[in-house]
């Protein structure tokens, strides 16, 4: 296609759902028949609501009791599996990143797998197999702040604030829409494979979080080293590590209600107005 030079440009609708134009029909045809394995570990989250945190978590779990392979770091992990585009900055330390659905078959168990896909487009297999699953929700309005806020500096456009977050709350943001995504997931969460996670209450409470993924997979964990994970994933250590590397971005308050800064009164009214309504179909309650 032409050069990008604006949002538009850069997505496309497929079946109903936003994507960046990397992600193409191949590629989301590929992942549907993906071979799912029993003992893979899938991270599934809406861009910006935690995932490498969560991912770290996993990580630092399985890790304490020698579950993954000596060479897997907690760089290699947190990507998700269909994003295949070539950032120069990414490629350099994920020389894989351009086919990773494919590289993944490559990989020793257990995997650690992450996708921000909505869970109608994950491998059909995931179904039948039933390998644990994770998602993490994280409330609309700090989620659209931290996407606004990401915007990488090689991108060839700028998104105003005013477009992030009317994009956002009308389901034509890159990935979404997001109402859709959460309520896929949120219809598994009685299945025994599937952990549904609140970004809000990690935030608050992230030993009793790291006990409920620990759990999830698994793994029993005496409270020094629950106390242990926490340090290890807290904002603070992974900001730190990610110091001088092309991660750095994905760290910048991890704050719940940020986007008190950001929205107006009428973006925020319009917003309660559309949460609420929601949160009366699921039974879902956000923190803000």
């Amino acid at each position: 296609m032409d050069k990008v030079v604006s949002y538009e440009d850069s997505v496309h609708v497929v079946d109903r759902s936003v994507f960046p134009r990397c992600i193409t029909a191949d590629i989301l045809k590929e992942i549907k028949e993906l071979t799912v394995r029993e003992d893979d570990v899938w991270l599934c989250c809406f861009p910006k609501s935690g995932t490498k945190w969560c991912a770290s978590i996993i990580y630092h779990v399985l890790s304490l009791r020698g579950l993954l392979d000596t060479k897997t770091t907690d760089k290699e992990i947190g990507m998700p599996i269909e994003i295949n585009f070539p950032i120069e900055s990414v490629l350099r330390d994920f020389p894989n990143a351009r086919l990773r659905h494919h590289v993944i078959a490559e990989w020793q168990s257990p995997r650690i797998l992450t996708s921000h896909l909505e869970v109608r487009r994950l491998p059909d297999k995931i179904f039948t197999r039933k390998p644990k699953v994770i998602y993490v929700m994280r409330n609309p309005k700090d989620s659209a702040v931290s996407m606004y806020n990401y915007q990488p500096p090689s991108c060839p456009y700028v998104l105003k604030w005013e477009t992030v977050c009317q994009t956002y709350l009308h389901g034509e943001f890159a990935f979404g829409p997001w109402w859709d995504h959460v309520r896929g997931y949120w219809g598994h969460r009685n299945e025994d494979n599937f952990l549904i996670l609140s970004y809000e209450n990690m935030k608050q409470d992230p030993a009793s979080a790291v006990q409920k993924i620990s759990n999830h997979l698994g793994v029993t964990l005496t409270d020094n080293e629950v106390r242990g994970v926490v340090e290890a994933t807290s904002f603070e250590s992974m900001k730190k590590r990610a110091v001088n590397t092309p991660l750095h971005r994905h760290f910048r308050t991890g704050q719940v209600g940020n986007w008190k800064n950001y929205f107006t009164v009428a973006q925020s009214e319009a917003y309660d107005a559309k949460v609420e309504r929601f949160c009366q179909e699921t039974g879902i309650t956000f923190q803000f």
